[in-house]
């Protein structure tokens, strides 16, 4: 995945507009021929342009337009914006509102969190709580799928 950031106003005061630029094209051949389980291959692409305004150290508000398009069908797979808040209680402990930092940020491993999730459910939303310290990673979620 490609990731491009432009930062568009910086005021003293830490208060910044900032545009990120999320790109992912994929190839996943699962052609494979058995009794029990069918192949198929995903190809396409997933754009996300991101713009995020925060307004004080500790407060992030964004704004996504998530475009998923597998290469073979018509229409677009997904084409919707989506919003998320993120409130910064401590350097390690945030509070996410909106879409979640997910998939490999869960940091599961693969038996639970099927990494395929990436490409065909790209985007999670609900509540998030994260704690990143020095000896302890904890990532709490509840999706409103």
């Amino acid at each position: 995945m490609h990731e491009y950031d432009f930062l568009f106003f910086k005021n003293a005061d830490t208060a910044k507009l900032s545009l990120n630029i999320y790109e992912h094209n994929f190839f996943k051949n699962n052609e494979y021929f058995g009794d029990f389980v069918k192949g198929y291959t995903l190809v396409g692409f997933n754009f996300m342009p991101e713009i995020t305004y925060r307004p004080w150290h500790k407060l992030e508000v964004s704004a996504m337009w998530n475009v998923l398009k597998y290469h073979g069908y018509d229409n677009y797979s997904e084409y919707n914006p989506y919003i998320r808040i993120r409130f910064f209680a401590t350097p390690k402990f945030s509070v996410t509102l909106g879409y979640l930092d997910a998939h490999v940020s869960h940091q599961l491993i693969e038996p639970i969190y099927n990494p395929e999730r990436y490409i065909t459910n790209n985007v999670e939303n609900g509540l998030q709580l994260k704690y990143s310290g020095p000896r302890y990673y904890g990532d709490l979620w509840l999706n409103w799928e």
